[in-house]
């Protein structure tokens, strides 16, 4: 497995520094300014029943509930061979470097669930809806893709590398789009009820 993620992440970075080398060439364009600075200043909501309908999307789930309560994210998920998986989910961590890291953590329990497959499924589409609501506008003209991102389990975390989503990926390959991808980062999760919250930020942006 270790070798699998190492594979993945090398690729990851290597698109990383390409796109960056592309756009360091260009003048930003007056909608990116605006776009970032309108990120520098906010804040990107994504519904629970948006969780809900994500998850709903994964292969071989035959119905889904996320709940945004309190500090958690709840998950009761039942697939398609008649087994369950129920868990909670806390933010325990983001990783975002320039050219390099776009990465959540969560906490799960029980840890058990962190090395069921359905989990990473699970977890790789609540994390595609973080990457579309945090990169909206440079994902807007991205081809819809309805995977998730890759994810990978230590000591009982689930860490969600956001380049693997589809349509960062195609993001990442584009110039302007790029630009965003490499500016926007999101500060912090917060979990509010009915909501997940990004508190966003400006990498490297001058006021």
């Amino acid at each position: 497995m270790s070798s699998r993620v190492d594979v993945v992440k090398s690729l990851l970075r290597s698109t990383a520094r390409s796109a960056v080398a592309q756009v360091k060439r260009l003048p930003l364009a007056a909608a990116v300014q605006r776009a970032l600075s309108h990120a520098a200043l906010g804040r990107a909501a994504i519904s629970d029943a948006q969780l809900t309908a994500a998850v709903a999307r994964v292969a071989h789930v035959a119905a889904a509930t996320v709940s945004v309560v309190h500090d958690r994210l709840r998950v009761d998920v039942s697939l398609d061979n008649g087994k369950q998986l129920l868990m909670a989910l806390w933010p325990d961590g983001v990783a975002f470097a320039p050219s390099g890291a776009k990465e959540l953590a969560f906490r799960v329990e029980p840890a058990t669930a962190a090395s069921h497959p359905a989990s990473r499924e699970v977890v790789g589409a609540i994390a595609g809806e973080i990457a579309r609501a945090l990169w909206r506008p440079a994902l807007a003209r991205a081809p819809r893709s309805e995977h998730g991102a890759f994810v990978s389990d230590s000591d009982g975390r689930l860490i969600v590398d956001l380049r693997s989503v589809p349509e960062v990926r195609w993001a990442m390959r584009q110039r302007l789009p790029a630009v965003l991808i490499e500016a926007i980062r999101a500060r912090a999760i917060e979990l509010h009820d009915g909501q997940l919250v990004l508190a966003l930020a400006i990498e490297g942006l001058r006021r």
